[in-house]
């Protein structure tokens, strides 16, 4: 500490602080401290009898009385304004994500015209290594669905011997 707050202050007499409690408590035993006898507050006689009578019947009468709602329609801004806040950030969710295309969203018919004119630069055979062949159908590759009357049909058209096939036939 500098010089200066060491001679500026208050003092105080040396032995001040003992003997402190001791005389605070000696003040304070006697009976003369200048405090009034009463507190100044009175109540009449019977006052606290009758309060619980009071008060129920003026709470039961409070009871009686119809509770009017100044804003009614309050709740029903408050639920459109709610439904309209989610359609609002569900639009926004949608505008703000780019819409990505997959395969499966091309056309059949876009991909046939752009296979035949395009070329890849792809032989057959290298295509047909690409492609997966256990999930291929003679149905998938042909335009018309053939069912087994139409093959019994060009059979016999087409074939002299069908028992050369070994196919049972029955007509």
């Amino acid at each position: 500490m500098d010089k200066k707050y060491k001679k500026e202050g208050f003092k105080v007499p040396d032995g001040y602080f003992e003997g402190l409690n001791k005389r605070l408590m000696d003040r304070l035993d006697e009976e003369n401290l200048g405090l009034p006898e009463n507190d100044g507050f009175a109540v009449p006689e019977g006052y606290f009898d009758s309060l619980q009578d009071k008060l129920s019947s003026h709470i039961g009468a409070s009871q009686e009385n119809k509770v009017i709602r100044l804003n009614p329609w309050k709740k029903y801004y408050l639920v459109a304004a709610s439904i309209a806040a989610l359609i609002v950030i569900i639009i926004g969710f949608r505008l703000g994500q780019p819409e990505e295309f997959t395969f499966g969203d091309l056309a059949y018919a876009e991909l046939e015209t752009y296979l035949e004119e395009n070329d890849l630069g792809l032989t057959s055979y290298e295509i047909a290594e690409v492609l997966p062949i256990e999930e291929i159908e003679v149905n998938d590759i042909l335009d018309n669905e053939l069912n087994e009357e139409n093959i019994i049909d060009y059979l016999d058209e087409n074939v002299e011997d069908l028992y050369e096939l070994n196919i049972e036939y029955n007509e």
